[in-house]
């Protein structure tokens, strides 16, 4: 095994790589030129270079933050069909450093392909490697999920507060649905922008709408506690009773103004309104968190296991 010299490359013959899917790169020159090339016994050269690339990788976002992203690096021949040049994976292409580490994702496999195609100017070789990403979740957890999860659980400390306690109940609906909102708006600002609906839009649209039922639930409580139905009173009425033939019909006419008129139906509270009210809070004691620990389950098993499933290798 002989090594030669960094500028040797010059006078030998080189396969013509490009890779497919790069929209810029650039060799390393400091404080030489980084490449090695060795020259065996047996004719075989081994020439390694290296080189930055920023690679184009097309990402679906539907199930963000819970996704699990794969992107490609595809290295083809420019000029020279099969019939000159054949491209071929070797053992162990790709090495991982052990010490990486990236900030948002963690490289949890390869799949190796050939990408080989049939252009008009004949069939070129193509090689392609897929990194599968999986995106950390944990920032997610205790900037997203984490707070909206306990805003929810904050707007259900009304349904023990009591009937009468209008100031308090109104006051803790109208915080929580603001704070969701305004926890929402933030979250949007800092996600990519997309046309489609996103894993994460999914759960803060699900919980403003159980803060927002929260606050419509105490209306309801509201409405059957002031609740008035008409109550009759009872009373005497008295009149007189003339006739036209009557001799009398002047005195009658004298007294009719004078009558007293039946008093009118007076209202009052539901005695049913009260007791229909604090049943509709013991209902929503149980019904909203279990149908909150229902659609967490829902959510987590569709996103985290099924959604994902279509990216195992």
């Amino acid at each position: 095994m002989i090594k030669l010299d960094e500028h040797f490359y010059r006078k030998i013959w080189l396969p013509d790589i490009f890779i497919r899917n790069e929209k810029r790169a650039n060799f390393h020159e400091v404080t030489i030129p980084n490449r090695l090339m060795r020259l065996y016994s047996n004719g075989a050269v081994w020439y390694v270079t290296k080189i930055t690339a920023t690679l184009d990788c097309y990402m679906d976002l539907t199930n963000y933050p819970l996704d699990v992203q794969k992107c490609p690096l595809s290295l083809e021949s420019f000029g020279n069909t099969m019939d000159v040049l054949t491209f071929k994976w070797m053992d162990n292409a790709v090495e991982k450093d052990e010490n990486l580490r990236l900030p948002e994702y963690t490289l949890t496999s390869f799949d190796f392909q050939d990408c080989s195609r049939v252009y008009a100017a004949g069939a070129f070789p193509c090689l392609n490697v897929d990194f599968f990403l999986d995106r950390n979740r944990e920032y997610f957890v205790m900037q997203v999920y984490l707070p909206s999860v306990l805003i929810v659980i904050m707007s259900w400390v009304g349904f023990w507060i009591s009937i009468d306690a209008s100031p308090a109940r109104v006051s803790i609906g109208l915080l929580t649905v603001l704070t969701i909102t305004t926890q929402a708006t933030a979250s949007r600002a800092s996600q990519p922008k997309v046309s489609y609906i996103k894993a994460i839009d999914v759960w803060l649209a699900m919980c403003l709408v159980f803060v927002f039922a929260s606050l419509l639930e105490y209306s309801l409580v509201n409405t059957f506690s002031r609740r008035q139905v008409p109550k009759p009173v009872r009373n005497r009425a008295q009149g007189i009773f003339c006739n036209s033939n009557s001799e009398k019909k002047k005195m009658c006419d004298d007294l009719q103004p004078h009558v007293e008129a039946a008093p009118e139906k007076e209202e009052v509270p539901d005695p049913q309104g009260r007791e229909k009210a604090k049943r509709v809070d013991t209902v929503s004691r149980i019904l909203f968190p279990f149908s909150f620990i229902l659609f967490c389950f829902v959510y987590g098993l569709y996103y985290v296991v099924f959604a994902r499933s279509s990216f195992s290798v």
